[in-house]
């Protein structure tokens, strides 16, 4: 570890929000990734339901409201969140479970994943151990490698939380730091113990052990650590002096090299940081180097004989004599990490470089975002927000990539006219076409990458409709819509992609309707204007104006003379298509309604707000006429059956709420996905329910 000379960094950015962003932590082991593909599965499975306000109504009961639901066909196998190779096969994690892959097959981990998401994982030293927290409920789970069993599990606290995996071998059993104490789990005999952080104490950052097994823990609003091993737990004052506060530690792979970030300030946000180095053997205070400013945690890292900090584009490589090279990468620095003696980089346009003695080795083309990094002696595998693999060997050099996990966050769904064909987009820029049993049907998938679709839907003459919603700039958004009429060799037509900048305009979603016999169909723009197009020629029939607000969704009246517009000033109006003009205009609640579906039959439309409120407004005038039972999630989606029945939306904890519009109530709860639901889709029946989500899964759910 170096002997740093106190040397003050200038200011070049104050604090900074940072993205989400997953560590996959190893002690002395390599963790790199491959990944195995999506998949489609039958179930014979009944689903329970809410029983509140139940019928006991049939499927085939005309007009009756369902009150069961049977889950009978689900796709993908979840995006891939981090995995690492060993010597008995590559442990894959997504965010519905996970699976052993080696060359004679499959061992999926025995996971019971029906709720929560992943939050961290880690090898132990050995790699024989692999720990995952996961959240709803937080939870901590050991699997063995070699076959996938459970090996125990411990459910925190209501209000604690899993932090940081630091699944250690040697000196020490592997574990878990949480929000009030750490789990220490022995393998051998499937024993979990939960030890609390010393009275009036919190874990205050990241967590590091070195090579005795020592875990070394910083406590919130100190300037101790507290240090726990197999038979020691002690809190030790690292003697900095009075209001200076430890944040994170880190270590190098090995545990041989250890250093913290610590502080100075009025709070978190105005704040002088410095790195300390310290003797991993008694952490005594070797040397320090002062910032001018908050250090994220993901911004620097040590190995045996440097430490590498990222400011900007700027690489401060710090020797063991104290010298401060300061090389450039390609990009602006997002994550700095380790792997044998050398700093791996990942810039914001998804570059990854590697360094050694501050010079570049190898660099990698951009990609996505990066989520997770797994860091290893001999190498490291990085995961994007798509779920994409990157794996770098001990060399830097990539040896794999790998994709058949990065199916992206599934946004969209949508089922033909005729109930044989069902849609799915997401977060990847592909929209895959499915038969009714959720096989995908070969030559259809619609490639609009490297862009995010916004929404898919089927045309009543079952053509395909892609919108995009991709953000190009700060207020700047391409709202492309493209028509496939037959297949995915190219467009028939397009319309908008202006993608220039809008004063105001945060957000944007990009809305499709059509017409009940399909000549056309209404779009939402990024300047608050909704065009009306040729569904055949692309030919624009009408366009209302830019409004003075954002739009949030839009709907056609059952007679489809006018389009009913909600947008974020709290107002919902109704404008005639044939001459274009404004007919009347309400008030909504607060922050106005988030999405909008058309009552096919009647003059109403369902509406859902900010707070989760489902009404049914006036397609006449925008007024309310009635509110429904309970509340849905604060969400973009809302589904409304084709016989104007049921209108489903997503609730809360991630499951699905399905109402009888007839008498307002809640008739049953679908239990949904481990993420968040992106879209909904009823089949022509509306006895059928698609739902899509940001775990990367489809369900097909028949309600009875």
């Amino acid at each position: 570890m170096p002997e740093w000379p106190v040397r003050p960094i200038p200011r070049r950015y104050g604090a900074r929000c940072m993205n989400r962003m997953h560590r996959l932590v190893t002690v002395g082991a390599v963790a790199i990734v491959t990944l195995a593909g999506c998949s489609s599965s039958a179930e014979e499975t009944f689903i329970p339901v809410d029983d509140a306000g139940s019928t006991g109504s049939t499927a085939d009961g005309a007009g009756e409201v369902p009150s069961t639901a049977q889950l009978v066909a689900s796709y993908g196998s979840g995006r891939a969140e981090a995995a690492a190779p060993t010597p008995r096969g590559t442990v894959v994690v997504t965010t519905i479970g996970g699976t052993i892959l080696d060359e004679g097959g499959e061992r999926p981990l025995d996971t019971d994943w029906t709720t929560g998401q992943f939050r961290s994982a880690s090898l132990s030293t050995d790699e024989d151990v692999i720990g995952i927290a996961r959240d709803s409920p937080a939870t901590m789970e050991w699997y063995d490698i070699e076959s996938g069993a459970l090996l125990g599990a411990h459910q925190l606290e209501s209000t604690d939380v899993v932090v940081q995996t630091i699944a250690a071998g040697t000196g020490s059993p592997p574990i878990a730091l949480t929000s009030g104490g750490v789990v220490r789990f022995a393998p051998s005999t499937g024993v979990t113990e939960f030890v609390p952080y010393p009275s009036g104490t919190t874990i205050a950052g990241t967590a590091a052990v070195v090579a005795s097994g020592l875990v070394i823990v910083p406590l919130a609003g100190t300037g101790s650590v507290w240090i726990v091993s197999t038979d020691e737990e002690a809190v030790r004052d690292l003697g900095l002096g009075d209001g200076v506060q430890v944040a994170d530690v880190h270590a190098a792979r090995e545990g041989e090299a250890v250093a913290v970030t610590v502080w100075t300030g009025a709070d978190q946000f105005e704040r002088r940081d410095s790195i300390v180095s310290l003797d991993p053997t008694d952490l005594t205070v070797i040397g320090s180097v002062e910032f001018d400013r908050p250090l994220d945690p993901t911004a620097w890292t040590v190995t045996t004989d440097a430490v590498a900090v990222a400011d900007g584009s700027a690489l401060h490589w710090f020797d063991a004599g104290g010298a401060d090279t300061t090389p450039t990468a390609t990009s602006p620095i997002a994550l700095v990490d380790a792997v044998a003696d050398a700093v791996v980089t990942v810039g914001s346009d998804g570059a990854v470089t590697v360094w050694q003695d501050a010079e570049p080795v190898t660099t990698t083309d951009g990609g996505s975002r990066i989520i997770t990094s797994t860091p290893g002696a001999g190498g490291l595998g990085l995961v994007d927000h798509y779920g994409v693999i990157t794996v770098l060997d001990a060399d830097g050099e990539v040896a794999a990539v790998d994709e058949r996990f990065a199916p992206g966050e599934f946004t969209s769904a949508a089922v033909s006219s005729a109930g044989d064909r069902i849609a799915v987009a997401g977060t990847n820029g592909a929209a895959t076409i499915l038969d009714a049993d959720l096989r995908p049907t070969v030559g259809w998938s619609v490639p609009e990458a490297p862009t995010r679709i916004d929404t898919v839907r089927f045309a009543p003459n079952d053509s395909l409709f892609t919108g995009l919603a991709q953000r190009t700039g700060a207020q700047a958004f391409d709202d492309t819509v493209a028509a496939w009429p037959d297949g995915p060799d190219g467009p028939a037509f397009e319309i908008g992609g202006d993608a220039e900048d809008v004063a105001g305009c945060a957000f944007y979603y990009n809305r499709i309707e059509f017409s009940a016999d399909g000549s056309w169909f209404a779009t939402t723009s990024h300047d608050f204007s909704i065009e009306v197009v040729d569904t055949v020629s692309g030919a624009r029939r009408a366009l209302i104006p830019p409004l003075p607000s954002a739009i949030l969704d839009i709907a056609l009246t059952d007679d489809d003379q006018h389009i009913v517009v909600s947008t974020d000033d709290a107002r919902v109006s109704i404008w005639s298509i044939d001459p274009v003009a404004e007919v009347a205009s309400a008030e909504t609640s607060m922050g106005g309604y988030q999405a909008l579906a058309a009552r096919r039959g009647t003059n109403e439309i369902v509406a859902l707000d900010l707070l989760g409120n489902l009404t049914l407004i006036s397609a006449d005038d925008g007024t309310q006429l009635r509110t429904l039972d309970g509340t849905a999630a604060r969400s973009t989606t809302l589904e409304v059956s084709p016989d104007g029945a049921l209108a489903a939306a997503p609730l809360d904890d991630g499951s699905i709420g399905v109402w009888s519009l007839d008498d307002g109530r809640l008739a049953m709860t679908v239990p949904g996905h481990v993420g968040g639901i992106g879209g909904l889709a009823f089949g022509p029946d509306a006895r059928r329910l698609v739902s899509v989500s940001d775990d990367g899964t489809m369900h097909l759910w028949q309600l009875g």
